[in-house]
């Protein structure tokens, strides 16, 4: 059985700290991957070379633009082919719809199918989540069907993301609550806090009820930690794999205990990304949400 690396996408706004110097060299830059430990610009060969001993990564980009799949399937084929076999983590897709995958599954198995993730997008009620395009997103899954990579969905399920709105902490669910208390319990530090509020003003283009934002950064203070529970709960009962996780630049995952995280960002630009390598990418021009 092959060693089944898991790779934990996190398709996430990512903000970091870049220096202004480098921010002027990206328009010309022969090598659009910036590495924030040497604070040089560095090949994709260069990349596929620092990820291969890597213990689990964190790819990181923005839903609200088209999303590089293209370059997400590089770096997965990457680990694939040097027997490092990817499982991809998603935070797009809730607990509850696991079973979905095996539904394609097994479909394609009894068709005599091998990279064809048709279909899915109806059992995960895609086109009605408010998500990027399905035709954007499919090759992903094909290519992860194609070479039988495990598929694991990371997110709260609706009702699950309704209790902890309605409860607070107490409205975790019990699989994971043992698990996520320790670190949601002391208060975020007040940059934390400064950040969570100015996203929310972003998403909502207002200023929320006090008791809203509250409500609103508990629910994703909690996903962030349970996509980090899943890296670690996954490292522990495969302890040759490599978790790579599938989520949103806003979640800022920290290194679970033993188990240090590359991160990748796909970004259109250099500042504000805590990650470690920035893949700079072409987006399309998009209208200001909160325009009066």
């Amino acid at each position: 059985m092959k060693t089944i690396g898991i790779i934990v996408l996190l398709l996430v706004q990512i903000s970091g700290l870049l220096p202004g110097s480098a921010i002027a060299q990206t328009p010309d830059s022969p090598t659009p991957i910036w590495d924030r430990q040497t604070k040089k610009f560095i090949s994709q060969k260069q990349l596929r070379k620092k990820i291969i001993p890597a213990t689990a990564l964190l790819l990181a980009t923005d839903l609200k633009t088209p999303v590089p799949v293209h370059q997400i399937i590089q770096i997965i084929r990457h680990l694939e082919s040097n027997n490092r076999n990817p499982a991809l983590i998603l935070s797009m897709i809730e607990r509850d719809k696991q079973n979905a995958f095996q539904i394609i599954t097994q479909r394609n198995k009894n068709e005599n199918l091998t990279a064809e993730s048709g279909g899915l997008e109806i059992l995960l009620t895609w086109n009605n989540s408010g998500k990027p395009p399905w035709q954007q997103i499919k090759p992903l899954f094909d290519f992860a069907y194609e070479k039988s990579l495990p598929l694991i969905a990371a997110d709260f399920a609706r009702h699950e993301v309704g209790s902890i709105h309605q409860r607070g902490l107490s409205g975790l669910p019990d699989d994971v609550k043992a698990a996520l208390l320790p670190a949601l319990q002391p208060p975020l530090p007040p940059a934390d806090v400064i950040r969570h509020k100015a996203r929310l003003r972003g998403d909502f283009c207002l200023d929320l009820p006090p008791e809203t934002v509250d409500k609103l950064i508990l629910a994703h203070r909690s996903r962030t930690e349970l996509y980090r529970h899943i890296l670690q709960e996954q490292r522990q009962q495969f302890p040759d794999q490599v978790p790579v996780l599938i989520t949103t630049p806003d979640h800022r995952i920290k290194d679970a205990e033993g188990l240090p995280l590359i991160r990748i960002a796909f970004q259109d630009k250099l500042d504000e990304s805590d990650a470690d390598f920035v893949w700079l990418t072409t987006t399309r021009d998009r209208p200001e949400l909160c325009q009066n």
